[in-house]
């Protein structure tokens, strides 16, 4: 078990911090890195953040992974996540880019935008956001391939491709069947869905 907390530079004050850091003290922002070995697999990540923004990529796999930030920006990049993933924050974005997830997958912001280029899964994803756009490309192979359900209660929604897409109130709803196993679903209440 890995766990790391930083602690000590947040009740400094600004002659501590000029001291500590140097002449731009203004321009600090904490950050921690952490490097694992090539071709390692990390059983149960759990990555609790109360404010800041985590990056996450490299091409880091994972079996099951649990992200709760509580204010900040979410970006992944190039992960393989073979479990379970949980990825959540209350106030922030959260950006994707080519990740392979044959289980399930939850991805929710309370308060912001989703985007996801390169999105390739075969097990079941759920997209969510109170109060923010989603986007979603993929290629034409793999959306054929999903049962996908879009719904945004106070939004437009574009989809490119097949599928049934009706008005539901002031919000747009879509379904549509797919060849695979895979399976979307994508919900917002004040936000606009764009999926292609």
């Amino acid at each position: 078990m890995l766990y790391l907390k930083e602690t000590g530079i947040k009740n400094l004050s600004k002659e501590e911090l000029k001291q500590k850091i140097g002449k731009k003290w203004w321009k600090y922002s904490p950050k921690v890195t952490l490097y694992i070995p090539a071709n390692t697999v990390i059983n149960n990540s759990r990555i609790n953040m109360k404010k800041g923004n985590l990056a996450i990529g490299k091409k880091t796999r994972y079996k099951d992974m649990n992200v709760q930030v509580k204010g900040g920006d979410i970006a992944l990049s190039s992960l393989r996540i073979s479990g379970t993933a949980k990825i959540n924050t209350a106030k922030g974005n959260i950006a994707a880019a080519t990740l392979v997830v044959p289980g399930s997958l939850q991805i929710t912001t309370k308060d912001g935008d989703i985007a996801w280029v390169g999105f390739k899964v075969s097990g079941n994803t759920r997209i969510n956001s109170t109060n923010g756009n989603i986007v979603v490309r993929t290629d034409k192979k793999n959306f054929n391939s999903l049962t996908v359900t879009g719904r945004t209660k106070y939004g437009s929604m574009l989809v490119i491709g097949n599928g049934k897409k009706k008005a539901s109130g002031d919000g747009r709803y879509y379904k549509k069947n797919g060849s695979g196993k895979g399976k979307l679903n994508i919900t917002t209440k004040y936000g606009n869905i764009l999926l292609k």
